[in-house]
């Protein structure tokens, strides 16, 4: 459920106000249920997106990199998503989060920008896709395993006191 939902239901009030009884309640809940369900039912399953996940190059630690997720629209349906990139917390993920309307066969890039605060190998965690309905009364939600790792070197501070060669 979404949050107009929550805002229907809350007008759906009014209505009870006015003429207060059994019948108009009943009236105004089939009414909800009624556009709730059948808003159920438009809503494209998440599943229907293709994700691909390229992690950036190795940096050492100190140093940002980033990540490009790939999401293509493979169905015959314009797609309206939310979705959300997740990262291990010592990845140092930003903006992860990106909304996104997908006619039929496109595609759309969404680039992560990453700041390690640890070395080693730091794994990606899921990509949770939402997808709405063009009502938005409903939304689908699939959490995707797509895995990806970032190398983080240790740093290099000596290299200021190496000499440049000429």
């Amino acid at each position: 459920m979404t949050a107009r939902l929550f805002l229907l239901t809350v007008v759906g009030i009014i209505p009870v106000m006015i003429v207060p009884g059994w019948p108009t309640g009943l009236l105004v809940a089939g009414t909800i249920v009624a556009l709730a369900v059948g808003d159920f039912f438009l809503v494209p399953p998440p599943k229907l997106v293709d994700v691909q996940r390229t992690p950036g190059p190795m940096v050492r630690l100190g140093d940002p990199t980033h990540s490009t997720l790939t999401l293509a629209n493979g169905s015959s349906r314009r797609l309206r998503l939310e979705v959300r990139d997740a990262w291990a917390p010592s990845a140092g993920a930003r903006r992860t989060r990106s909304r996104h309307v997908l006619a039929p066969g496109q595609s759309a890039e969404v680039r992560t920008d990453l700041d390690p605060v640890r070395r080693g190998a730091l794994p990606a965690d899921k990509v949770t896709v939402r997808s709405r309905s063009a009502l938005g009364l409903i939304a689908r939600q699939s959490s995707l395993d797509v895995p990806a790792v970032i190398r983080v070197l240790p740093p290099f501070v000596s290299r200021r006191e190496l000499p440049s060669k000429t």
